[in-house]
């Protein structure tokens, strides 16, 4: 293995070297291309924006000309300060021998610029070069005709303009919505505003959608914005300071730095471009208020939050915060449970947050420091009820539960990216976050041997309390240099530490065993701290093998060290025992040593009918050599284990699109694997039994297990009548799949657990179709539909202390789903008609009983904005939704939800007065319920009751004194 390492080593330094020497080899080698294009941009000398009818002349050295061209349009959208950015370039064609010229450029209403040019000996795989920046400085006191995108250069006459508002136009290959065209309540933030964006849908975690395609990353005039926390921006900014908003693929800094136009490596972004008054100079919005009374059994509810957005041409300055007890979070926590659209108000948490971010860009990009920080304070109280069923081959059991619990936690959160551009390029992202957490619980449960809940095993009562601390800190910097011959290196290093330090709880349990008749008393003390830290190095080389063809090997060398105590003590009439059975500590050191390579092929070709088209090929060859050393030391065991795994992760992608004056076509293929290691507490045979209920036990024999992905999709688009069209296809398959194979003893009801391999059995496929389009010519209707199939296949291994074998438990699940809209916007109305019907089929292998094996959920509904008299706005919001197929009959019910609002805006929009009652008929409901090998759960939690709340909100906006003064 070392040689293997070595000579994928010494490849990457022969291949850089022979790049090196690529410019003076070729003289001995007929030339492929003799010339070479020297491209550049065009743009004023103030507003940096280019400039249309440009004349260029290329001269030799003696003045002397040689060709004259004018500038071509290029526009790119989702950068600068909230205007779309025309980019005006040049274009020359030469010689590749090394020459000295002067480029002239000339415009009636712009000082005529000379630059002088040497263009130097070059490789022969490249086929352009960057030419010089050209800023051209305008002519004082001329009227002048202004362009689209210019600033006035003279005085215009008063004109009235009649037109109807275009809600979205496609731009190229970018899609954007004017904002101002839709009918969104006064109040809103920008959450209201995207969710009425024909083909968009908005998850209740921030995640976006466009046409069925995922949203990488959303930005604030082309930069990004708390990038990763989607909900910051779309709770915090108001929407009436957005001027549109663009959806794009966005060209990566690296490619831009290097030159390069890689589809398969840009984000799909979604750029929300502020007005001019916002996007230079400063705004703010504040909101405040309160419920007229408490609600139904709960507690007074009130919001206060603000926003401050300040920018200028370099610096963008945000503050925000607010506090609030309606269940409203300015971001997005991984972890928690995703709802249904009619179920995000589970729970009742208390909410305060502060923030705030700075960025600095300067001059043509070379500098882009962005500064994040942010502290919140949580505070969680939740209810559960849960109803499961476990399946055995021994006869299936039952469990009940109902719990209350409280979570509270306050979080501190630094980050810094900085990117530098210049003859290297260099990108350091740092992150530093503290988290402290408190918890209490108590409940009781119950387990039976029958659906009715009449024949009990066990039950038990218990309280706790915990609390923890947590520190986290990350570092992530990249050094690129791009070389004359077109190829470039990057280094890479990268860091993790993690430390939990003061972890500790206490808990107070009753089991009591209804078939033996006795009763387990226990209180118990915990201290788990735990720290881990990993760091890796990497190396590649790009190698142009021509201008479609790159080859990139790469090596890697990486470290890591975890360790984790758990202590445990039990107490007896007077004090807590050391728990010498159950308290160990454990460490594991990782060596990651990484070699691999990647083929890239991306080619671009014309189309008879005038179109373009684009292909990229790219697959590539990883292997990891790893080795882990596991320590573990306890009373009843000491031990060390040393694994080495050899991980192979290839993988192919694929990426075409045509476009045309008609249609565009886009499709994509994915492949990758990911291999997932047992964790070094698997691996130890031993009993842990701190809950008596559940017992753990470790497997020295657990396998590696490999995750392998495709997904693939396909789509049609059609400016002229704003149609899309997408097919998407995945599937997946777990090979030497982990599971938690237990036996079950029907006695005590205690199950004991041991981690177990299970190839095959373990996989999942699904397609779906989303289909979105206008209905009329003047766009006031727009149809979509989205229909998705899936089948799901899990496997796990279970079995009861009674039979004289394990059964595999196979469970598959079929879901079928269809979400129909229609929206209809003209002048002052809008309405949008809704629909989500989901059906869910489910079999089992073991079947025991009567056991419901359909799922069916149906959901309609309308919602409706009108601009009434006197600056009023109506808000109402109605859905119906069902449910079949659950145990419970309670949770089997027809519901209908209705939210509505009344806005009342003064003094030109700057004062808004908003009435709103959440919840108005009290039917609001949360509910989840989940199927897999293992059983099926149904779970509620408790949800946000019914109020009214009254809120008042002051907006300003401040223009620099120079926009003033104009």
């Amino acid at each position: 293995m070392k040689k293997v390492f070595l000579l994928v080593l010494l490849a990457t330094f022969a291949i850089a070297a022979y790049s090196q020497t690529d410019s003076t080899k070729v003289k001995k080698k007929k030339e492929k291309f003799e010339w070479i294009s020297i491209q550049g941009i065009v743009a004023d000398n103030f507003t940096k924006m280019g400039i249309l009818d440009v004349k260029t002349t290329l001269m030799r050295e003696d003045s002397t000309i040689i060709s004259t061209s004018k500038v071509y349009d290029n526009y790119s959208y989702g950068s600068g300060n909230g205007e779309p950015v025309r980019k005006t370039s040049y274009h020359f064609g030469v010689s590749r021998e090394p020459a000295k010229f002067i480029l002239k450029f000339e415009h009636p209403n712009y000082e005529t610029a000379y630059v002088n040019y040497e263009l130097k000996r070059v490789s022969r795989r490249l086929e352009q070069v960057e030419g010089p920046k050209v800023y051209m400085k305008r002519i004082q006191n001329r009227k002048v005709a202004v362009q689209d995108g210019d600033i006035d250069g003279g005085m215009l006459g008063e004109v009235t303009v009649k037109a109807t508002k275009i809600k979205m136009v496609w731009k190229g290959d970018t899609l954007v919505y004017n904002a101002d065209a839709f009918n969104v309540p006064e109040g809103s933030m920008l959450d209201g505003l995207i969710k009425q964006l024909p083909g968009v849908e908005l998850k209740d975690d921030g995640e976006i959608f466009v046409n069925g395609k995922k949203i990488d990353n959303l930005t604030l005039n082309g930069a990004d914005f708390f990038r990763g926390k989607n909900k910051i921006m779309l709770q915090n900014l108001p929407y009436f300071t957005v001027k549109n908003i663009q959806v794009y693929k966005k060209q990566t800094a690296l490619n831009k730095y290097l030159g390069i136009d890689d589809e398969k490596k840009k984000e799909y972004t979604m750029d929300v471009i502020l007005k001019r008054e916002y996007s230079v100079g400063g705004s703010a919005n504040i909101e405040a208020g309160g419920s007229p009374g408490p609600a139904k059994g709960g507690d007074w509810r009130y919001k206060l939050k603000g926003f401050g957005l300040r920018f200028s041409d370099h610096t963008r300055a945000v503050l925000f915060g607010g506090l609030n007890n309606i269940n409203e979070s300015m971001e997005y926590d991984r972890y928690q449970e995703k709802y249904q659209s009619n179920e995000q108000q589970a729970g009742d948490r208390h909410f305060k947050q502060i923030g705030g971010q700075f960025v600095y860009i300067g001059p043509e990009d070379k500098v882009n420091n962005s500064t994040e920080v942010s502290a919140s304070w949580s505070d969680d109280r939740g209810e559960n009820r849960s109803q499961s069923e476990t399946f055995l081959n021994g006869g299936n059991s039952f469990h009940k539960s109902e719990s209350t619990n409280r979570y509270k936690t306050n979080q501190f959160q630094l980050r810094n990216s900085l990117r530098l551009m210049g003859k290297f390029m260099y990108e350091n992202t740092a992150s530093l976050s503290y988290e402290h957490r408190s918890n209490q619980s108590e409940g009781w449960s119950l387990t039976t041997a029958d659906a009715v809940m009449m024949d009990s095993i066990n039950s038990s009562w218990g309280r706790s309390r915990g609390k923890s601390d947590r520190l986290r800190a990350n570092i992530y910097s990249n050094l690129l240099k791009r070389l004359p011959t077109g190829d470039h290196f990057s280094f890479t290093v990268h860091g993790d530490y993690n430390q939990n330090f003061n972890p500790e709880s206490t808990s107070l349990s009753h089991y009591v065993y209804h078939k033996l008749g006795t009763t387990d008393y226990r209180d118990r003390l915990t201290k788990s701290p735990s720290y881990s830290y990993d760091w890796d190095a990497n190396l590649t080389y790009n190698y142009n093998l021509n201008r479609d063809i790159r080859i990139r090997p790469e090596i890697a060398f990486g470290t890591g060290d975890e360790q984790s105590d758990s202590r445990e003590y039990l107490r007896d009439s007077v004090d807590y025992i050391f728990d010498t059975q159950n308290s160990y500590n454990q460490r594991k050191k990782t060596m990651n040593r990484k070699v691999g390579v990647e083929f890239n092929l991306n080619k671009s070709f014309s189309c008879r009918n005038k179109g373009w088209g684009y292909i990229s090929l790219s697959a590539s060859f990883n292997a990891n050599f790893q080795r882990q050393c596991l320590g573990y030391e306890s009373v009843p065991l000491t031990t060390n284990l040393t694994r080495n795994y050899t991980i192979l992760e290839p993988q192919l992608r694929m990426y075409w699109s045509k476009n045309d004056s008609i249609r565009s076509h886009d499709m994509n293929f994915y492949y990758s694997p990911y291999t997932s290691t047992p964790d070094a507490s698997d691996l130890i045979d031993r009993p842990i039994s701190s809950n008596p209920m559940y017992i753990f036990l470790g497997n020295p024999d657990l396998k590696s297990s490999t995750y392998h992905s495709f997904t693939s999709d396909y789509s049609i688009r059609r400016d002229s009548i704003d149609q899309t069209v997408r097919f998407g296809a995945n599937a997946s398959i777990t090979s030497n799949a982990r599971v938690q194979g237990y036996v079950y003893d029907p006695l005590t009801g205690v199950r004991t657990y041991r981690p177990e391999n299970i190839n095959g059995g373990n996989w999942s496929v699904g397609i779906s179709v989303n289909w979105d389009r206008a209905l009329d010519k003047k766009k006031c209707w727009h149809i979509g539909n989205e229909i998705s199939i899936r089948y799901n296949k899990s496997t796990s291994l279970a079995t009861t202390s009674t039979s004289t074998s394990a059964e595999l438990s196979k469970v598959d699940n079929t879901t079928v789903s269809y979400k129909p809209t229609l929206r209809f916007q003209k002048s002052k109305l809008s309405l949008s008609f809704m629909g989500d019907v989901s059906y869910r089929n489910i079999h089992r292998n073991i079947i025991i009983g009567e056991q419901p094996t359909d799922i069916w959920e149906i959901g309609y509904g309308l919602n409706a904005i009108y601009k009434l008299p006197w600056n009023f706005t109506l808000d109402t919001d109605m859905t119906f939704h069902t449910r079949r197929g659950y145990t419970d009959d309670e949770l089997n019910d027809t519901r209908l939800y209705w939210d509505a609002s009344l806005t009342k805006s003064f003094q030109q929009g700057k004062w808004l007065l908003k009435l709103r009652g959440y919840d108005l008929l009290g039917q609001v409901s949360s509910l989840r319920c989940w199927v897999s090998s293992e059983g099926r759960t149904e779970m509620w939690t408790n949800s946000m009751r019914r109020y009214a709340l009254l809120t008042v909100s002051y907006r300003f906006s401040q223009k620099p004194k120079k926009e003033q003064a104009n």
